[in-house]
């Protein structure tokens, strides 16, 4: 699909801020995009989600979620859980960056170095134009208006952004030619469809659309301001903007690493405790300059100011002070200079100055923008999203290796710091943006690799929020090989700020007409051992076993390509900023990420069985792959849980298949610095061995695996019943949760936000020999397999505790003998791989006469019988 055409019809005509410039009505008809502001009620709310999802980085989180907001809402009712409030936190906490404004201009936005030169013209030109001034100025009124509320903020900083576009669009400002036409339209309060929170109803106020996304609309939906929610998705806006009509949203970046550009610190250039316009004395005052519009003209916006502020201040009344976060105190009589301003430069602040809650709230809610942008498959690598309180911005960046935050900058006024110009340049740079800058994969070097993305972007209509992605083309080229691909319903998305953030999608293709085929689309890190790599060699070493059995239980690889990003890339821009970085305030290791696409044979997930011996036949064949590939290739996986275990039915039997060795690792290679390869524990929480959770064990060890599977076997059992339907026609049966009226067994495991609560919540149930387990009838067959394991990790964990005790008194009593020796990769010789398959071995009831596929003790069972 061509670039979209920089083609502006003339503009309908709309009840607005769509104040007459000086050009003449041809010049209009020429330049002017058309308005689309809508009229909505007078706050953001920070809503709730109700979807159940995995979130994933390399910690590999999952987690279960219905968030509510409590801050700063309407309408959004409370919900069980606030797993995605708490990781998004966790997200922030340990991923945001604090860095300049001038240098995030640069390296994410592509602002050229000498831009206060080269755009001058163009600047110039948006300052002296009327309708632009005209918009300032009622804006930086508004600001200055004490009890103003959100939504009156909306149209006049709308229009405002829309000037500059509409100006700097002019053929004659060639320094400034856009890439590509859009404009900003009020969105709040319109939900966007089709995101990992689809249920929580969230609304940004404002996003900037491909212009052609509105040439298809009727002219009474532009004249209404309101667009049919069916045509709206998080695939559409490029950019947000989330506007508060308080103090303290923004951060200054004392609680967080602050990247050191050329020896600055970016915190001092933070812009301090806001003025606004010096004419503004109190509430409603306001002073035009000699160079005002006329005054018709003006009388006209004020009012319809007026009218808009009268419209929607029912929640402005209803929440009065609960819309001032961090700690602003009520506002009196007066401009914002009389308020007290926490989290500020000049404010008065700790040492270990920590960030207030409303302040929380605000960057969780930009989290969930950003999470919800991720959300649409094999669709973005990055989201930018700009952060208003009033008279300042804050930009935020979020590419899956980091979350990037801005200083701030000041636009009300045209003196200090020349905060003005930067906002010009910031919108000017927006519509300088190609596709892949504003973080739509697209054409990724020079191939048509995501092309359809593009028609995705400015597509309208229903089959769009039901069925995103599908029937569109992925074409793959590599060594010479193509390979087109169309993509079918979406198997599982795993949405993140930081991460892989895995997609699975069904597929199709020419080439393999007789297979069901899955197209895997993540972001490990670039330096990480390549997954493919790691099954390649899997399989050349499977097929030389006997009637090569272990090719049965490993993915079907079919194609596998790596795409990294050009030199001039926003992802290389970002990457370079940490190269020999220096920091304030901490440090931060960045992980440069690829984009990895592989293609495999379709396979099934373990919760679509039905019966439990299969279930329990394709646990049995993980641990016996799982130990054959530590043995015979020298792969430890890292990452067990429910989800990476799958299975293929041949000729009516099941056979466990292990997948994603996304954090695989070569024995030979394993040492105890985790972060050498990657800054996060590997493994899913709620299935990692404690040693690895609490970071005692400085090496991933083969019984750390054995743990997880433990553990994944209790929670199937304990947390799942097996349901199987009358009528298979109309329902299929699997494993489904089991009803829980009084909370689920081990459910503190799901949600720990500390890895060493959870820890320790699991040695607990590692050390207690009276504990009870609470199986689901349809798992009371696993009891006995499970006690056993227990058992065994119980008297390990105890042997380990008594040869820590002996080490102490050895080394207090300065005996020069030998020190007390003890088999950690075993435990004392409690948990190998020999005490798995002969607690299988020794089951009884449905699920006696298991196969062991792989066993090397001359009593084991014959893999070619199997």
């Amino acid at each position: 699909m061509p670039a979209p055409k920089l083609i502006r019809p003339p503009s309908p005509s709309v009840e607005g801020f769509q104040l007459r410039p000086t050009k003449s009505q041809s010049d209009i008809t020429k330049r002017q995009p058309s308005p689309v502001i809508h009229s909505a009620p007078d706050t953001t709310p920070i809503a709730k989600g109700t979807s159940k999802q995995d979130l994933d980085t390399d910690d590999a989180v999952e987690y279960d979620t219905d968030d509510t907001g409590e801050y700063d809402t309407d309408d959004a009712g409370e919900s069980d859980t606030d797993d995605y409030k708490q990781h998004i936190i966790q997200d922030f906490e340990r991923h945001r960056v604090f860095v300049g404004m001038d240098d995030f201009m640069k390296q994410v936005l592509h602002v050229p170095d000498d831009w206060k030169t080269r755009w001058a013209e163009a600047i110039q030109e948006v300052k002296l134009n009327r309708d632009f001034y005209t918009h300032h100025l009622l804006y930086s009124n508004k600001c200055g208006t004490n009890g103003i509320n959100e939504a009156a903020l909306y149209g006049p900083l709308v229009g405002m952004i829309n000037s500059i576009l509409t100006v700097t669009c002019e053929p004659t400002l060639e320094a400034v030619k856009q890439k590509s036409f859009k404009r900003f339209i009020r969105n709040d309060p319109k939900k966007l469809h089709h995101g990992v929170l689809n249920e929580a109803g969230l609304t940004p106020d404002i996003g900037a659309f491909y212009d052609d996304l509105y040439r298809k609309l009727k002219r009474e939906e532009v004249e209404n301001g309101r667009l049919d929610t069916s045509f709206i998705t998080w695939a559409h806006p490029l950019q947000v903007l989330e506007v508060k009509h308080f103090d303290t949203a923004l951060v200054d970046g004392s609680c967080m690493p602050r990247l050191q550009m050329n020896g600055r610190d970016p915190k001092l250039n933070h812009a301090g405790p806001s003025k606004i316009l010096r004419h503004l004395k109190k509430k409603g005052a306001t002073k035009e300059p000699a160079s005002a519009p006329p005054p018709e003209i003006l009388s006209k916006a004020v009012k319809r100011l007026a009218d808009e502020s009268s419209e929607t201040s029912r929640k402005a009344q209803k929440k009065s002070y609960k819309s001032t976060p961090g700690g602003a105190s009520v506002e009196t009589e007066g401009n914002r200079t009389d308020r007290p301003l926490y989290g500020r430069i000049g404010a008065r602040r700790s040492r270990r100055a920590e960030e207030t809650d409303g302040q929380k709230e605000v960057y969780v809610q930009i989290g969930k923008y950003v999470l919800e942008q991720f959300s649409i498959p094999a669709f973005r690598s990055h989201a930018t999203i700009g952060l208003i309180d009033r008279d300042r911005i804050q930009l935020y960046h979020a590419n899956h290796s980091v979350i990037l935050v801005s200083s701030a900058i000041k636009f009300t006024s045209d003196s200090e710091g020349g905060g003005l110009d930067k906002l010009i340049a910031i919108m000017i740079a927006f519509t300088r943006l190609s596709l892949c800058d504003n973080g739509i994969l697209h054409n990724l070097t020079g191939r048509k690799l995501f092309q359809d993305n593009q028609q995705l972007a400015m597509a309208n209509g229903k089959s769009v929020i039901l069925r995103v992605q599908t029937g569109n083309k992925l074409e793959l080229e590599k060594d010479g090989e193509s390979l087109t691909l169309t993509y079918g319903e979406v198997i599982s998305h795993e949405p993140s700020l930081v991460g892989r953030a895995t997609t699975v999608l069904h597929a199709t293709s020419p080439k393999w007409q007789d297979k069901d085929l899955v197209v895997k689309i993540s972001w490990p890190g670039a330096c990480r051992t390549s997954e493919s790599e790691f099954l390649k060699k899997a399989i050349e070493e499977a097929k030389l076993t006997p009637d090569q059995w272990a090719v049965n239980h490993l993915p079907g690889l079919l194609f596998d390509l790596d795409v990294d990003f050009d030199s001039d890339s926003t992802h290389r821009n970002v990457a370079s900023m940490f190269e020999d970085a220096k920091f304030v305030n901490g440090e931060y290791k960045y992980e440069r990420r690829v984009l990895r696409i592989l293609v495999q044979e379709c396979l099934y997930a373990l919760k679509t069985l039905t019966d439990v011996k299969e279930i329990a036949q394709v646990l049995l064949d993980i641990a016996c792959i799982h130990w054959w590939l530590r043995e015979k290739v020298g792969i430890l996986h890292r990452d067990l849980s429910l989800n990476n275990i799958m299975y293929r039915r041949i000729n009516g039997k099941v056979y466990g298949v292990l997948t994603d060795f996304d954090l695989s690792s070569w024995t030979a290679s394993l040492t105890g610095d985790y972060k050498s390869a990657s800054q996060q524990r590997t493994g899913t929480p709620p299935y990692m061995a404690r040693g690895i959770l609490k970071g005692t064990d400085s090496v991933h060890l083969y019984r750390h695996d054995v743990e997880s599977l433990f553990y994944i076997m209790l929670i199937l059992a304990s947390h799942h019943e097996i349901h199987i339907p009358q009528d298979t026609k109309k329902e299929a049966g699997g494993v489904r949760m089991r009803p829980y009226a009084e909370g689920l067994p081990y459910e503190r495991w799901f949600d720990q936000p500390l890895y060493e609560a959870l820890a320790d919540f699991k040695s607990s149930f590692l050390r207690d020999y009276r504990t009870k387990l609470d199986l689901t009838p349809s798992f009371e067959d696993f009891r006995d397999w499970i006690k056993s394991i227990h058992r065994s990790f119980r008297r390990g964990v105890l042997a380990h505790d008594i040869h820590k005790s002996k080490l102490e008194d050895f080394e207090e009593s300065g005996d020069s003998g030998v020190a007390p020796t003890f088999d950690s990769e075993t435990l004392g010789g409690y948990v190998c791989y020999s005490m798995l398959i002969n607690s299988a071995r020794g089951l009884r009831g449905k699920l006696e006469g298991l196969i062991v596929r792989y066993d090397t003790t001359p009593a084991g069972v014959d893999a070619a019988n199997a």
